[in-house]
């Protein structure tokens, strides 16, 4: 496929671009293989319950030893990730902050025991089994959808003596050349929709904690609907202080 075109002033700017706005992230790679404690999927020690008293599944467990160069991410201790089972996953779009039917739960000490597959898979499930994560360090520049760029790129190119915002044709250029998606730890958010935080309610939930992409190929299945992603977005206050409470749960798809 040809990829789209940029304007001249556009395509001149871009390079300092990524370069000033540029954020270390930790991509995780799915696989088979025993390359690691950190796991999608799977059980690990007594799940928390929803609402219901219904226990939640493990989406993800993070051993933080082996996340390297994130700011502020813990140096130690497991984060798990849980939510429902049914195809909702216990996200409420009307409040998404609250953890009744989902929950993060950070403990400082990382357990002896690794999480398990499951007896019983369940098909809707996103998770299509128990897969191991291999992390690597990557940075990324702001891109779209992250709500931040449209108006911070605009700005930026004032000094390029580029007056008019970028098209919509320019913006799926960007967006093709420095794409977001994936598994991944901090940097910025890839939503199908819009970036949630389009709602200045939420616009304190400024750090990636965990975003999961679809995935169709191989033995390492994720689907969240049509093509989704799922997101954590924790407040960088928060964060420093290791208090998970206050956490954004969202998720979209085509």
């Amino acid at each position: 496929m040809e990829e789209k075109k940029l304007d001249a002033k556009v395509e001149k700017a871009l390079p300092a671009w990524c370069k000033k706005t540029e954020k270390a992230i930790v991509r995780l790679q799915t696989t088979l293989d025993k390359v690691s404690k950190s796991r999608f999927g799977g059980k690990l020690g007594e799940a928390p319950l929803d609402e219901n008293g219904k226990p939640l599944r493990l989406l993800c467990a993070v051993f933080c030893s082996e996340i390297k160069g994130v700011p502020d991410f813990p140096e130690k201790g497991v984060l798990r990730f849980y939510v429902q089972e049914e195809p909702i996953y216990g996200m409420d779009y009307e409040h998404p902050c609250t953890q009744k039917n989902w929950r993060v739960i950070y403990d400082p000490e990382e357990p002896d025991e690794l999480p398990e597959p499951c007896k019983e898979e369940i098909t809707e499930f996103a998770i299509k089994g128990c897969f191991c994560l291999q992390p690597s360090q990557d940075t990324e520049p702001l891109a779209p959808p992250d709500y931040r760029f449209m108006d911070d790129f605009r700005c930026y190119m004032l000094r390029y003596g580029r007056l008019k915002p970028i098209d919509w044709g320019e913006y799926d250029a960007i967006k093709d050349r420095y794409p977001l998606r994936g598994n991944k730890i901090g940097g910025y958010v890839w939503s199908t929709q819009d970036d949630p935080r389009m709602k200045e309610i939420y616009r304190k939930y400024d750090t990636v904690l965990l975003q999961i992409d679809s995935n169709y190929k191989g033995d390492c299945r994720i689907s969240f609907g049509d093509d989704g992603v799922a997101l954590f977005l924790i407040p960088r206050d928060k964060l420093k202080v290791r208090d998970f409470s206050d956490v954004m749960f969202w998720w979209d798809c085509y």
